[in-house]
């Protein structure tokens, strides 16, 4: 009788392990069917302005239109970009170490943030930028920033959520070698749209503008607290001006 109950919980545990590994293996397969999709898109886009500039260069051409078709159609290049960095996020500030387990890292700031996270949930998680040479030490440099790529969005949004109600959070209790210091958890952006936020921020503190944010990639400026405080859209370099220069006729939405 032993036997057979143990034949039949182990019957359980491994249909049980089958499903968790069908479940894991079709998101990979959807999140892959995505990815192929978004960049045979972005590689017609590329071709099309790779076209346009050729002809800006070696025929005569209505330069305004056509410079304003190639903008047009970058700025498309870098939403379809972002848009594949939907899953993602970026954790600053956590010390680097060698021979760490970033999978174990992500998993404690995760619980430190009191979201659960199953190991399922990752898809990958990589220290981003040059790897550190040899013979320098990994406590004076600056920390690579952690990039995680998640199964689902709405994980990634439950962890931004709960870094934005537990804003302050530091590294204290979670097993990390070095002093507690504070962490960050932002969505991964473009290069583009990273630098844009990086000058939208520096400009909004030199005009005293207090909100300057992200949301799904979109950078978002208000000037003022309150619903009467006009939200602002940054998409492009030309709508810095158009903001915190307080022309008229600023991108802003509602």
């Amino acid at each position: 009788m032993e036997m057979r109950a143990f034949r039949e919980e182990m019957r359980e545990e491994l249909c049980s392990a089958c499903l968790e590994t069908k479940w894991l293996n079709d998101t990979v397969a959807a999140l892959t069917g995505r990815l192929t999709e978004c960049e045979g898109r972005v590689g017609v886009l590329n071709e099309r302005v790779i076209t346009l500039e050729t002809r800006l260069t070696t025929e005569k051409v209505d330069n305004a239109s056509l410079i304003a078709e190639i903008d047009r159609m970058k700025s498309e290049l870098n939403d379809r970009d972002q848009d594949l960095l939907l899953t993602e996020l970026e954790v600053t500030c956590i010390q680097e170490q060698p021979n760490e387990s970033l999978l174990h890292i992500i998993g404690t700031v995760a619980t430190k943030l009191g979201v659960h996270l199953d190991e399922q949930d990752i898809v990958s998680v990589v220290r981003m930028g040059h790897v550190l040479d040899a013979s320098q030490t990994f406590a004076v440099l600056r920390t690579r920033p952690i990039v995680v790529r998640l199964a689902r969005r709405v994980v990634r949004d439950k962890l931004l959520e709960a870094a934005r109600v537990r804003r302050g959070v530091t590294t204290e209790g979670m097993g990390l070698p070095g002093k507690p210091a504070q962490f960050f958890l932002n969505e991964r952006l473009t290069k583009y749209n990273g630098m844009l936020f990086r000058r939208a921020r520096q400009m909004g503190r030199e005009r005293g503008w207090r909100f300057i944010w992200s949301r799904n990639g979109r950078i978002f400026a208000r000037q003022h607290p309150g619903v009467g405080s006009i939200r602002y859209g940054i998409r492009a370099e030309a709508d810095l001006d158009r903001v915190f220069g307080l022309e008229a006729g600023g991108a802003y939405y509602n």
